[in-house]
């Protein structure tokens, strides 16, 4: 499944029409209520530092967030902890709410795909 706020979606029309024979785009298309039964339902979300990420934690779902210009000590999941936290900014300070980086999200680029599927699998294995 495949979910993004209506003001982010077009950004993922390329990515959502390139895996359609594989995604569920749900984007704007769910109440929060909705989605919590959704995330009691899956195995995995991940998701970056957002409302729905803590939304999959209090439905004792697993969770992998992904945190780069938020802190996790600060805004991190305060449910029960069946998740893990990618948080590897060692080079700005945090939290950061600057909307043009000059560092090009180094952040978040710095969190690799591999890091994330390495991650996730060992959530899904344990």
């Amino acid at each position: 499944f495949f979910l993004t706020s209506k003001n982010k979606a077009k950004e993922f029309t390329p990515l959502i029409e390139m895996h359609k024979d594989v995604l569920v785009d749900l984007s704007s298309n769910t109440t929060l209520l909705e989605l919590a039964g959704l995330y009691e339902k899956m195995d995995l979300v991940i998701s970056g530092d957002s409302g729905p990420l803590h939304l999959a934690a209090a439905v004792n779902t697993k969770y992998l967030g992904l945190y780069g210009p938020t802190n996790p000590f600060l805004t991190g999941v305060r449910a029960k902890p069946k998740g893990k936290i990618i948080f590897e900014n060692k080079s700005c300070p945090t939290p950061c709410y600057i909307k043009e980086c000059e560092k090009d999200y180094l952040c978040m680029n710095i969190i690799t795909p591999d890091k994330v599927s390495e991650t996730a699998l060992k959530l899904l294995k344990g």
